[in-house]
């Protein structure tokens, strides 16, 4: 009795059943590693915001003053993620893990180079927390190709991705790498993952102006319409 082997036809149907399940599957493990990235980055986020609180408890409530520069001299500079060391006790955490293209070296960690991050500070805030009305809803720090939220400009260009520049990614597209979001911490020590278009101005800025109550896509790098 002769066995009976596949004809080609059969084999090219089977090899299309395993293209067509590839497709399907690959963007669903790639979201369930994603997913992974965004759990472990908003842990990350937590552990900063509680390493402020943690700070402004220490110096009667006073947040951090985050960029703090000696250009005249060559530095040393640096921002929260030097300021919030003794609190954090670990540079690791500065970092997202889903951020592409750099990442953390030992050998600009070292003074008089302070290194610090991936995360978006938000300078923009300053004083005390007593001062906030909603610290619950007010930014601390969040996913961002530059550290330094300091004027309206760097809220739309590297968070909103809006703008030009080399912001550490892509600079056409905004910082939703965690399946089309990203990790925000909160005044009051919270993180949560957000979608862009749900962060709004007067999330940065201590105001009641209802100009601010936009999302931070609205508007331009001079600040909301």
């Amino acid at each position: 009795m002769r066995r009976r082997g596949f004809t080609l036809i059969e084999l090219l149907v089977v090899i299309a059943i395993i293209a067509i399940l590839a497709a399907i599957l690959f963007p669903v493990f790639a979201r369930a590693r994603e997913k992974a990235r965004q759990t472990s980055c908003l842990a990350n986020i937590k552990q900063i915001s509680l390493g402020m609180l943690m700070y402004a408890q220490d110096y009667d409530e006073t947040l951090p003053s985050g960029r703090y520069c000696n250009w005249a001299s060559g530095g040393p500079y640096g921002c929260h993620g030097m300021v919030l060391q003794p609190y954090i006790k670990n540079i690791q955490i500065l970092e997202c893990p889903s951020l592409r293209g750099w990442s953390l070296s030992p050998a600009i960690i070292q003074p008089p180079t302070t290194w610090y991050g991936s995360y978006g500070w938000n300078h923009l805030i300053s004083g005390r927390l007593a001062v906030l009305t909603e610290p619950a809803k007010m930014v601390y720090t969040l996913d961002c190709r530059n550290p330094w939220l300091d004027f309206a400009g760097a809220i739309w260009d590297r968070v909103s991705g809006r703008g030009v520049g080399d912001y550490y990614g892509d600079p056409a597209q905004p910082t939703d790498w965690h399946n089309d979001g990203l990790n925000v911490g909160y005044m009051d020590g919270h993180g949560k993952w957000e979608k862009i278009n749900n962060l709004k101005w007067n999330q940065f800025y201590n105001t009641t102006d209802p100009r601010y109550n936009v999302p931070i896509t609205s508007g331009s790098s001079a600040g909301p319409p």
